[in-house]
């Protein structure tokens, strides 16, 4: 492991038993341009893989790019980042995810700006792989796979954390992405909270969203229906969670709507057993049937348990003190 005495951005990657998407990944990095003047490390984050991630990182030289490996055995994708980001030295934190592609210029306009003092993170673009595309996507299904265009004036960039990169001091006034929100546990949403958070806190967020964007290579059995199924109940239960804990709201009659959402679901779904469509895709009315619905029952949920945040607030409550 080499290191650099003092790195200007640590690119930062999370990964569990990816290792042939991470060997990817990693190749592309490597022919990404590094601005001039810029020293730059990467650090891997192994999230208790049991495949040949340890040797594909140990084996890995990318000459420019020293390479830190550190095991995080907790599962957990907001544990990793948590873990990750304490390992980083750089004035800025690039994110990206294990399998994706980077584009030869990608350091520079994701970076750039934090650097100049002229932002404190950055959003950048994520494109599907060509050969993952499927005529049935539209809606929210085509959102959650693919942003490429910048947000209209005034509204905060979304720093999804494939391809977003934060300025290390951000992490003095918010320290942490919430691992409650993450796979295995609500499912998602933590970049979206800790946007949220910065936002909150004042930090300047711009956006590289139609300037630079990765190319994600998913693996193609995320597109089946079981899977977007689970992903549509993840959504709708991160959104309850952000809902409850952290903007303190909870709508009236709240089971009376979970009750409706419930009747709407099954005429959704017996709407499609009549139709008999692809059974790869998902349709824009039954994924927004089912985060609805979910996002109500999440709710009903989580109202049990003591708010986890102050109103908007920057730091997780933890035994009753804001810690």
């Amino acid at each position: 492991m080499r290191l650099l005495p003092n790195p200007d951005v640590s690119i930062l990657i999370c990964t569990r038993n990816r290792s042939t998407f991470l060997r990817d990944t990693l190749a592309s990095i490597a022919t990404t341009h590094i601005p001039l003047g810029l020293n730059v490390e990467i650090i891997v984050v192994d999230n208790g893989s049991t495949d040949e991630t340890p040797l594909i990182v140990k084996s890995c030289d990318l000459f420019s790019f020293p390479i830190t490996y550190v095991q995080e055995p907790q599962k957990g994708l907001d544990i990793a980042r948590n873990t990750g980001i304490k390992t980083c030295r750089g004035r800025v934190i690039l994110l990206t995810d294990d399998d994706v592609r980077v584009p030869t210029f990608w350091i520079e306009p994701m970076c750039r700006p934090i650097l100049n003092n002229d932002a404190d993170a950055v959003a950048g673009g994520i494109e599907m792989a060509s050969h993952l595309w499927r005529d049935w996507m539209q809606g929210d299904i085509l959102v959650w796979r693919r942003i490429i265009a910048d947000p209209p004036f005034g509204q905060t960039p979304p720093l999804i954390g494939a391809n977003a990169a934060y300025s290390k001091k951000v992490f003095a006034k918010v320290p942490k992405f919430d691992e409650e929100l993450d796979a295995g546990k609500l499912g998602l949403a933590g970049d979206i909270l800790f946007s949220e958070q910065l936002a909150e806190a004042g930090f300047r967020i711009s956006s590289a969203i139609s300037k630079t964007a990765v190319v994600h290579h998913f693996a193609p059995d995320r597109l089946s229906r079981s899977s977007l199924i689970l992903r549509a109940r993840d959504q709708g239960r991160s959104d309850a969670y952000i809902a409850y804990h952290w903007l303190h709201s909870e709508p009236r009659l709240l089971r009376l709507r979970f009750l409706y959402r419930l009747v709407w679901v099954v005429l959704v779904r017996i709407r499609f057993i009549l139709k008999k469509p692809n059974l790869e895709g998902l349709t824009p009315l039954e994924s927004d049937a089912i985060i609805k619905f979910e996002s109500y029952r999440g709710l009903l949920i989580e109202r049990r348990r003591p708010r986890q945040y102050t109103l908007r607030g920057l730091i997780k409550i933890s035994n009753g003190d804001e810690c």
